[in-house]
């Protein structure tokens, strides 16, 4: 598993996600994609900008490779975010 993740105390985290697989052949196989996520816990209308510019640099590098869904929205109950 390849995970990375960053904080600011901004407002931002963000996360990729990859998970790597050896079959019982002992071959790697990598069918899951890679998931990128962004979060803002506060300033959110100050990140849109960064997110946008995320975006536009994953889509440079894969074309037509990206699905997004950028208004996907996620709250914690009971949390202090």
């Amino acid at each position: 598993m390849i995970n990375i993740s960053l904080c600011s105390r901004d407002g931002l985290f963000m996360y990729a996600d990859r998970r790597i697989f050896l079959d019982q052949n002992g071959h790697v196989f990598m069918d899951n994609p890679l998931t990128v996520a962004i979060f803002a816990y506060k300033d959110r209308d100050a990140w849109t900008a960064f997110s946008r510019e995320v975006k536009s640099t994953l889509d440079a590098e894969w074309p037509g490779g990206l699905v997004s869904d950028p208004h996907v929205q996620i709250q914690l109950k009971n949390s202090i975010l």
